[in-house]
């Protein structure tokens, strides 16, 4: 995209539209075109590292300032939509990744200011739970991905569910283990003995690829979803953080959750699959990372069995931060 303007009118513009305080010229579409902000509110992408902090965080400073007034500009002149064009063009991934760090963990941001001491890591913040947090999260979402070196997380795998059934009246048809970064879930259930059990799950990951187990690849889902189907979706820049469940013989009800949804604990916690105290002393840096299972055949019907859910713990420490921001020691 050629983002070249005149010098003059981007000096007329520029003031204007980083002090925020004229609504006539902001909204003014000839004046003010998409390719004029764009020239405005760059950053140079290209950054050096830098071993000055202080150098390097009043960049950051200046940077989420600025960011706060993009969201403003555009929200006003009614274009919010464009932002991850202007994400693109004008910052840096690592950088919009860092604004919102708080949202991998926030302990790791306290540990990089006691290393800079003096530098007020809160001012290079964004809230992330706001609207502008949101969609910096789904343009840049936080690398939160089991590939992590190993010394950097633990693992919580949960009890057995779905485990109870009886082992005279069929085989066990298919064991299976899925792992990666879920992005969407697909549920099929069935009538069984006066109960709605979960037949089959359909697993679509980050990079791509489709598991399937007790769901056919062949199988189309219908464009009007009846009660036989659920689908979970996970917005990006979110990730799965527990499941509630319901099971006995085999498997009821399954119920997800996001690190951004709110749980309550107190209601029936033990359907929890994840382990309540572990959860709620970590900060939401835990993900489901992966499910293993097996599925079991009864008269030619096939259903979800002996079920386990793989969790792990990201815990990114100062170096991460350090790389993510250019900051050379």
């Amino acid at each position: 995209m050629n983002l070249i303007i005149p010098d003059s009118l981007e000096n007329q513009c520029s003031k204007f539209v980083k002090e925020f305080n004229n609504f006539h010229l902001i909204q003014n579409e000839e004046l003010l075109t998409k390719n004029v902000l764009l020239t405005i509110f760059k950053e140079s992408k290209s950054q050096q590292p830098t071993s000055d902090s202080k150098k390097r965080f009043e960049e950051l400073r200046k940077t989420k300032k600025n960011l706060s007034i993009l969201y403003k500009v555009l929200k006003a002149k009614g274009v919010l939509d464009e932002i991850n064009d202007f994400f693109q063009f004008c910052y840096n991934e690592g950088d919009l990744r860092f604004f919102v760090a708080s949202a991998i963990h926030e302990k790791a941001t306290y540990r990089l200011e006691y290393k800079f001491k003096g530098e007020n890591l809160s001012d290079c913040q964004i809230d992330p739970s706001s609207d502008l947090g949101q969609r910096i999260l789904a343009f840049a979402p936080p690398k939160l991905i089991h590939k992590c070196p190993p010394c950097a997380r633990s693992r919580y795998i949960s009890r057995y569910y779905g485990n109870k059934y009886n082992k005279q009246e069929g085989k066990l048809q298919e064991p299976f283990k899925f792992k990666g970064v879920i992005t969407k879930i697909v549920l099929k259930t069935r009538p069984w003995q006066n109960e709605i059990i979960i037949q089959g799950m359909r697993f679509y990951f980050n990079d791509g690829k489709i598991k399937n187990i007790g769901i056919s690849v062949e199988e189309k889902l219908p464009e009007k979803l009846g009660s036989d189907f659920q689908v979970f979706h996970v917005p990006r820049g979110q990730w799965l953080h527990n499941a509630k469940i319901e099971a006995n013989s085999f498997i009821n009800k399954l119920e997800f959750f996001t690190n951004i949804q709110e749980i309550d604990y107190s209601d029936k916690s033990d359907n929890f699959v994840a382990d309540r105290d572990v959860f709620v002393t970590s900060e939401k840096s835990w993900f489901l990372s992966g499910i293993q299972g097996n599925l079991w055949n009864s008269d030619g019907k096939s259903f979800v069995c002996d079920v386990q859910f793989i969790f792990d713990h990201y815990k990114p420490d100062v170096s991460y931060y350090e790389q993510l921001i250019k900051l050379k020691s």
